[in-house]
């Protein structure tokens, strides 16, 4: 005869170790997308970071990943000239 107590512990156990692994797979494949993500197409880091512009009285800032300058400048339509 089969113990009854001993089956639903056998579930609860296989049930928590499913549940466990499916967690991790979710967790390493998020970890390693963010990764990926923070990395451009040539291997470069990929950041963004924050750039303020000041004309005067007047300031903008933006938030950009341009490697220079006039690159972001040229992402935000600002004419210098």
């Amino acid at each position: 005869m089969v113990n009854l107590s001993s089956m639903k512990l056998r579930k609860s156990y296989m049930f928590c170790m499913v549940g466990s692994i499916i967690l991790a797979g979710v967790f390493a494949f998020l970890t390693i997308s963010r990764i990926a993500s923070a990395y451009a197409n040539d291997g470069s880091k990929h950041e963004r970071h924050f750039v303020t512009i000041h004309d005067g009285d007047d300031t903008l800032t933006i938030k950009t990943d341009a490697k220079t300058v006039g690159e972001a400048l040229e992402r935000a339509k600002i004419d210098i000239n």
